[in-house]
């Protein structure tokens, strides 16, 4: 982590005012997109462990990654008497069972991949109870969008130090200064895009490197953690792991098509990561959401650009919004809800 030699840095108890969701409206493209904004509604869909057995990737589901594990959430691991996995072209899959940290499950994972575009069948035996069946397609995958190429800086936007002269944050002014807060201002600053119609949604003009910053209520700087080139973060806030306050934070890079590729960060009060985040199944997690539970897991949302079942100039790629828990000591895939199986296309803006 990046400190400043005048300042002091805060990570304990402070309160946050957060300017955090740049892109968070920008899913306009030529891709076929599923809104995210059902995440809150969804997360709070996932079940806990007084509440039936559930599988995913949930029943229905018409675009699984191939690399998909059988995440088997609602009872104890040791409960769980088989899984046999069949896919329509690749045949019966071998696999382990790796429980979940907090006990309330386990995920089978999968030896070999299953294959684009078939059809897979999931059988559960549980000691006691019934068994669980599951049915999901394997999607037909599509070429992912580029990541953002931002050449350019602005130098007279940039703070400068001389005794870290390789500290570039940029410049914040606070317009009116209110002595009554309390708390210290997060931020992850970003420099405005520009929104195209076309296969390149978005294009930024930079200020100099990204990075993640705490500021004082007047707006000094207090903490700047800077990325390299190409690099941007999101979603810098207070929170809570294993019992402890931590920040965290999600980095990583940017699209064309508005989403990012990246992982989530949890830090010590210290800024010393101690864990870290990863989309499971194949994907990145995205740049837009990142919610630690006191559980142990955290919600985050990915992107997956998919073909029905092919892609051509009138047969665009869709842009599948996919939201998973993640068991963060083991990195398993907990529970996982594509918007595509449940949002009609009819209901896309794009």
């Amino acid at each position: 982590m990046d400190r400043l030699g005048y300042g002091r840095t805060r990570g304990r108890g402070t309160s946050a005012a957060g300017c955090r969701r740049l892109l968070h409206s920008l899913r306009r493209g030529p891709l076929l997109a599923l809104a995210s904004s059902v995440a809150v509604v969804i997360a709070a869909a996932a079940p806990t462990l007084a509440e039936a057995v559930t599988l995913s990737p949930m029943p229905g589901t018409p675009d699984a990654s191939p690399t998909t594990q059988i995440s088997i959430l609602g009872t104890s691991p040791s409960n769980i008497a088989s899984v046999s996995v069949s896919g329509s072209l690749s045949g019966l899959h071998a696999g382990q069972l790796e429980a979940y940290s907090n006990g309330q499950g386990a995920s089978f994972v999968l030896n070999t991949p299953l294959t684009e575009g078939e059809e897979v069948k999931a059988v559960v035996e549980l000691g006691e109870g019934a068994v669980i069946e599951d049915s999901f397609d394997v999607a037909h995958l599509s070429e992912p969008s580029p990541r953002i190429e931002a050449p350019g800086e602005k130098p007279e936007d940039q703070e400068h130090f001389v005794s870290e002269p390789s500290l570039r944050p940029p410049k914040v002014k606070v317009n009116v200064a209110d002595p009554s807060l309390k708390g210290d201002i997060f931020l992850d600053p970003l420099p405005s895009p520009i929104i195209h119609v076309g296969n390149k949604l978005l294009e930024f003009e930079p200020v100099g490197p990204n990075g993640l910053m705490i500021l004082n209520p007047e707006g000094k700087l207090l903490w700047w953690k800077q990325f390299p080139h190409g690099y941007v973060g999101s979603n810098l806030e207070l929170t809570s792991y294993e019992g402890q306050p931590a920040l965290a934070w999600w980095q990583g890079t940017a699209t064309e098509a508005a989403y990012g590729k990246g992982e989530g960060v949890i830090a010590n009060t210290s800024y010393e990561p101690i864990a870290y985040i990863r989309a499971g199944n194949g994907y990145e997690a995205d740049i837009h959401e990142l919610n630690i539970t006191p559980q142990g897991t955290a919600f985050v949302e990915a992107y997956g650009s998919v073909c029905l079942p092919v892609c051509s100039p009138s047969q665009p790629p869709v842009l599948d919004s996919v939201i998973q828990e993640i068991d963060i000591h083991t990195g398993l895939v907990m529970w996982e809800w594509h918007a595509l199986g449940h949002v009609p296309l009819s209901d896309t803006e794009v």
